[in-house]
């Protein structure tokens, strides 16, 4: 919850961390979910109809947590739409800018997107919203690190420290200026669907240096046509030097990648 100082009524936020070493204890509003396997909270039920979910606690607009980074590391298991990676208003109310951090697309592909949704009376249900699909390169079965940076008026997703989309219309603001705080949301509603997540992240905006990302500490690079250009000597791939940039890839950010 937003820290507000009864003198002076200003507002400050704490950084958040939870490796889910001790289950749910942080997300008291859980239902239907696997936690069985210790750092580890799989969003499923094993019965075949039940919906699954878990959340931080929600109360008010001062509940959750305001403008910083937001960081899961996860896993969104399945082909089809159902699942999700959400940062949900802290007053649990509908319609009141849910953001999207990862869904499936519709179509079978695996493929994820980011999705941006503000209230909207003019629609049937007060909702709208706008979707990006990320790069073909981000699909499920395989665990990804998601972010979101939430900035006044600007919203930055990324998917292994790669920039995938960005909002600078309709981005809600946080307590602190006027507007609601947001929590770590996770939700699974198809039975051949889950969410595997091992640990969630948020960083105050305030308390980062000016240039900081808070992306992994060895970020995957953006994408090329040929990866391994950067191990090439002399027209050989040096191998030595591709397994130590996967190893300390691993290291920092505990995935494999090139």
């Amino acid at each position: 919850m937003a820290n507000i100082n009864p003198a002076t009524g200003g507002v400050s936020y704490a950084p958040f961390h939870d490796s889910f070493d001790a289950g749910t204890v942080n997300f008291p509003d859980t239902w239907n979910v696997d936690t069985s396997v210790p750092g580890q909270v799989t969003v499923h039920s094993s019965n075949y109809y039940l919906n699954s979910g878990m959340m931080e606690a929600t109360d008010s607009a001062s509940t959750g947590h305001g403008y910083g980074t937001y960081t899961v590391n996860a896993m969104l298991q399945g082909i089809w739409p159902g699942s999700a990676i959400m940062l949900w208003p802290g007053n649990n109310q509908w319609s009141g800018g849910e953001i999207d951090m990862a869904e499936l697309v519709h179509d079978g592909s695996g493929r994820h997107m980011g999705v941006l949704h503000w209230p909207d009376p003019s629609q049937p249900d007060g909702d709208s919203y706008d979707l990006r699909v990320y790069d073909p390169v981000v699909l499920s079965n395989a665990f990804h690190q998601y972010q979101v940076i939430w900035e006044p008026q600007k919203l930055t997703m990324k998917v292994d420290g790669v920039e995938r989309a960005v909002f600078t219309e309709h981005v809600p603001a946080d307590y602190e200026h006027g507007g609601v705080d947001r929590v770590f949301a996770f939700l699974n509603l198809h039975p051949e669907t889950a969410v595997v997540v091992t640990d969630v992240t948020y960083q105050p905006l305030a308390a980062e240096p000016a240039t900081a990302t808070a992306a992994p500490a060895v970020a995957a690079p953006a994408a090329s046509s040929d990866p391994w250009a950067q191990f090439m000597v002399n027209g050989q791939i040096d191998w030595d030097a591709a397994a130590a940039h996967v190893t300390a890839n691993h290291e920092a950010t505990g995935q494999w990648f090139i």
